[in-house]
């Protein structure tokens, strides 16, 4: 390998971050829907507040039943684009009564829970996904890998400063103005925002995570974000080449890009590609 840092696939420790992440989805399904459950009621807030913490903790230990459950499954799922619509599928309801509370169709306490509750799961979900896609790359790819490379992932940091800033600034606005429905949403788009940064390597808490690389490997290409990971079989991929710049694998509408300039050795990682990829067997040669 060219100076990389050491492989990071993990399975034992992909399978404990999956659990902790199921456990943590199922928790804000129930709580989201404990408390929007017992709002539409017309309780207290106490009263609401109470629910939903018991409903966390309901939804936790059903959690830790499900994390358990066969993972096979769970691998399967996570070589299937399935994985990103299935955890984001509870939200609509509570975006429904979200949106319906913008136009007074419902109460703007029930709206703020079902706000609240739709950006909970959606990040939540959102997060879920990622971490199946992590499990799949560890325990697909496996073993050490033929060639990896130092890859720095694309960023726009000043970009991703100046949305954070401008919609917690909005949510700030919305709470003096005393629109607390639109000061949520704000909020709610900016937190979603920040998290999606760090699963998708936009964003790192200081040197926490794994150094980010391409990972040649016998069945595909992995590549490591610090904190998840992704898998491309070669057998999805219908050629390899580099042009203007670019290191592209032509997938149709999926086609994974690495520029150049964010790779240490792309004409090494390029070979090793086309060598593996044309030794699968399943696609035509490499163009």
């Amino acid at each position: 390998m060219n100076g990389s840092t050491p492989p990071s696939s993990d399975p034992t420790h992909s399978r404990s971050t999956f659990r902790y992440t199921v456990v943590a989805y199922v928790g804000v399904l129930f709580a989201s829907t404990g408390a929007i459950g017992t709002m539409a009621t017309g309780r207290a807030t106490t009263t609401v507040l109470a629910a939903t913490l018991v409903a966390f903790a309901v939804g936790s230990v059903v959690g830790v039943g499900l994390s358990r459950i066969d993972l096979d499954v769970v691998d399967r799922l996570g070589g299937s684009r399935l994985r990103w619509v299935v955890p984001i599928l509870p939200v609509v309801p509570f975006a429904v009564v979200g949106v319906a509370a913008i136009f007074g169709s419902t109460g703007e306490r029930v709206g703020i829970v079902a706000v609240v509750a739709a950006f909970s799961i959606a990040i939540s979900g959102h997060v879920l996904a990622w971490s199946i896609g992590s499990r799949y790359a560890d325990v697909t790819a496996g073993g050490e890998p033929i060639l990896a490379c130092r890859w720095e992932p694309p960023q726009s940091p000043k970009l991703d400063v100046l949305l954070l800033a401008l919609w917690w600034l909005g949510a700030v606005v919305n709470v003096v103005a005393g629109e607390w429905l639109f000061a949520i949403t704000w909020a709610g788009v900016g937190a979603g925002w920040f998290v999606s940064g760090l699963v998708e390597g936009r964003f790192r808490l200081g040197s926490t995570g794994r150094s980010p690389e391409v990972r040649v490997h016998d069945d595909g290409l992995v590549r490591q974000w610090p904190y998840t990971r992704s898998f491309v079989p070669w057998s999805d991929v219908d050629h390899v080449r580099l042009r203007e710049g670019e290191l592209v694998l032509d997938r149709g509408l999926f086609d994974v890009r690495l520029e150049s300039d964010d790779l240490e050795t792309p004409e090494k990682l390029l070979t090793a590609i086309e060598r593996q990829h044309s030794s699968d067997g399943t696609r035509p040669a490499a163009a």
